[in-house]
């Protein structure tokens, strides 16, 4: 379990959920401290290293593996969610290694002029939403101008997604 306090700022909110946490806005559950949300995030931490570019902070899950990788040099998180900056950023294990920027990922991602090793975009996903999978699609198209090959953009659910038919994106 994280070590990250129960709170809430405006509609943002950590709460228990059985043996761990959830991060809440509104009714939306956006991540939990959960074996199936740690497992979607295998295949990033395997392969990232370098500097890498997370479009996303929620629990830090991701951010904290990334930073105990030797591998792994800086980890940038871009997070529209200023709430996060005080429930969640100050209790995570960061190692000197993570910055986190306020902001509008999209449009950090069009104006940046910053080059990454890795793209991981947090993006939660409704499998059957077609605009949420063009939405996906647009975010991949901006980010690999980032990196130095298309391969090297990874998203949340993407193990889950490559099984589904219907989540092609061209």
């Amino acid at each position: 379990m994280m070590d990250i306090p129960l709170g809430q700022i405006n509609n943002i909110k950590i709460e228990k959920s059985g043996d761990g946490i959830t991060l809440r806005g509104g009714h939306k559950v956006h991540i939990a401290d959960c074996p199936s949300d740690h497992a979607s995030q295998e295949l990033a931490v395997k392969l990232c290293e370098g500097r890498v570019l997370t479009g996303g902070l929620g629990l830090g899950l991701i951010v904290e593996k990334l930073v105990k990788k030797e591998n792994v040099s800086e980890v940038i998180v871009v997070e529209i969610l200023k709430e996060l900056k005080t429930l969640v950023w100050p209790y995570l294990e960061l190692n000197g290694k993570a910055k986190l920027i306020i902001g509008d990922f999209k449009h950090y991602l069009r104006t940046t002029e910053e080059r990454f090793d890795w793209v991981y975009l947090d993006v939660h996903t409704d499998y059957e939403s077609f605009s949420l999978k063009h939405e996906l699609g647009e975010y991949i198209r901006l980010a690999e101008r980032l990196v130095p090959s298309s391969d090297r953009v990874l998203f949340w659910g993407q193990m889950d997604m490559i099984h589904c038919p219907a989540w092609r994106i061209e």
